[in-house]
């Protein structure tokens, strides 16, 4: 059986040969032959690249005889990030980032190759004299120590 994920994983990967841009989440197969591509991007996928990559898979595979069924898809913005590359389209939006030492909630400044920089503000006792007043906090965190992080949904009226 020509269906098997190191198989469809290949087939993914020479369809996205030379776009440095796009890359390859996850393959899911399951018994019964279903097939499930996730394909994301440095500035996310389109739904034309998905069709692209479909319609190559789709051509691989017909010659196997085999019958499947075949989605490609983009992440699903609720799930946690599966791949240090999908930070890096979600600069300047709001994280939720579990890491091994605790949790961060914050705006995604920037990232290099190991660490991620987040901000965000919060009250805080004035150091002199009664009340609260906002500060701006800043985290390094290394990608290395993320145990879960993912987009902030927030909904505006």
């Amino acid at each position: 059986m020509n269906l098997d994920k190191a198989h469809i994983e290949r087939i993914a990967g020479e369809a996205i040969a030379g776009r440095e841009d796009l890359f390859v989440l996850q393959v899911q197969v399951s018994p019964s032959a279903d097939i499930v591509v996730t394909l994301d991007g440095d500035n996310g996928a389109t739904l034309g690249e998905c069709i692209e990559v479909s319609r190559y898979i789709e051509s691989a595979l017909e010659e196997t005889g085999e019958n499947f069924s075949l989605r490609v898809e983009t992440p699903d913005i609720t799930k946690a990030f599966s791949h240090p590359r999908q930070f890096r389209k979600n600069i300047g939006r709001i994280l939720k980032i579990k890491t091994q030492s605790g949790s961060y909630e914050g705006k995604l400044d920037k990232i290099d190759r190991d660490e991620l920089y987040i901000s965000w503000k919060t009250r805080e006792d004035k150091p002199i004299g009664k009340g609260k007043h906002t500060v701006e906090k800043q985290a390094v965190i290394p990608i290395g120590e993320i145990i879960e992080a993912k987009v902030k949904i927030q909904y505006h009226s």
